[in-house]
């Protein structure tokens, strides 16, 4: 069973692999720059959300002492060109069209059209590739109805679409 294989301290978030010691840390990004272990993995949640980039280059840092390490970046649109997120997506897509030259870097970016209307139902597919798969596709007509309304909100329901 699982748990025999894993030791999980839910005080300090932290799950423990008992046969070779490896481990799990959820870490918030309150933590900022005080993190600094040498880290093999790093999947960073929702990078968009963050407001400064303290915890980033504190996780990217932590790097260091690891001979392969990989960062793994899973989120939504940020609010502006400006963020870092989208100065990464840039690099990503800068290496996919040939200008830069970085085989340590990947992009994947699903994205919904532009100019596409917001309740264009194919574009939700192309913006999220796991409709209908293991996230339901039966909210969205209802929740992106309540964006159309005001600007703020069709925002929004474009940020979720990765406009």
């Amino acid at each position: 069973s699982l748990q025999r294989k894993l030791k999980v301290i839910a005080s300090t978030k932290v799950i423990i692999h008992r046969v070779d010691g490896s481990t799990y840390t959820a870490v918030s990004a309150d933590a900022g720059g005080a993190f600094g272990e040498g880290l093999d993995l790093v999947v960073y949640d929702e990078l968009a959300q963050t407001k400064t980039r303290a915890l980033y280059d504190a996780l990217m840092t932590s790097f260091g002492s690891q001979v392969e390490p990989l960062m793994v970046v899973i989120s939504t649109q940020a609010p502006s060109d400006e963020h870092l997120l989208s100065e990464l997506i840039d690099y990503g897509l800068k290496i996919e069209e040939g200008i830069i030259d970085d085989d340590s870097f990947v992009v994947h970016l699903y994205t919904a059209k532009p100019d596409c209307e917001l309740m264009d139902t194919s574009q939700w597919y192309a913006a999220n590739p796991p409709l209908g798969d293991y996230r339901h596709a039966v909210y969205l007509p209802d929740a992106t109805c309540a964006w159309v309304p005001t600007p703020d909100f069709q925002w929004r329901g474009k940020r979720c679409a990765n406009q």
